[in-house]
């Protein structure tokens, strides 16, 4: 529909030494956050050649079962909770 156009400075910021941050987030459930997740990042591990840190602060932990299954771990558990709590030590 629509040729992609690329915001100012977008070429330059990607080749920078800084690694870019993307997130993925709405409010809404249902909308596809998960997929889009876990697409980029085969995308940028498997066709680009990067390494990928993904970060699933969902309680569902789906992004976290998907990509753990395939090494074999088959139980995730929920800290979400615990991580976002105001008093938590990254030491417990």
């Amino acid at each position: 529909m629509y040729k992609p156009v690329k915001p100012a400075g977008y070429d330059d910021a990607m080749s920078d030494k800084d690694p870019p941050v993307i997130m993925v987030a709405n409010f809404k459930g249902g909308v596809g956050k998960t997929t889009i997740c876990t697409n980029l990042a085969a995308h940028f591990a498997t066709t680009l050649a990067k390494r990928v840190l993904v970060i699933d602060l969902d309680h569902q932990g789906s992004v976290s079962n998907m990509l753990l299954s395939s090494a074999g771990i088959t139980e995730v558990k929920c800290n979400v909770s615990r991580i976002l709590d105001p008093g938590f030590q990254a030491t417990e």
